[in-house]
């Protein structure tokens, strides 16, 4: 057996097991993930519902990520309502 034969069973052997999702619910996992940030960053956040989202997330990224994007979305609003006001 050749270098080649071993990686070509390698990558069917993860092919096999790799998961398939949809775009549907790639969108719902990420209006989860935004509801839940934001309802952080307004400290309405239940701490069932904080547990719940850590336990189920593979990751913390996707939560550091909205949170980043939320927040300088927040400062960015705050700053266009001011120079709104005060010409």
């Amino acid at each position: 057996m050749d270098i080649t034969q071993v990686k070509i069973k390698s990558v069917s052997f993860f092919r096999s097991f790799r998961v398939v999702i949809s775009e549907q619910q790639m969108i719902k996992k990420w209006l989860g993930v935004v509801k839940s940030v934001a309802a952080s960053l307004m400290g309405i956040q239940s701490q069932q519902n904080y547990e719940e989202d850590f336990n189920t997330a593979q990751s913390v990224v996707p939560f550091v990520i909205t949170g980043i994007v939320l927040v300088a979305l927040f400062v960015f609003s705050l700053i266009m309502l001011v120079s709104f006001l005060i010409p």
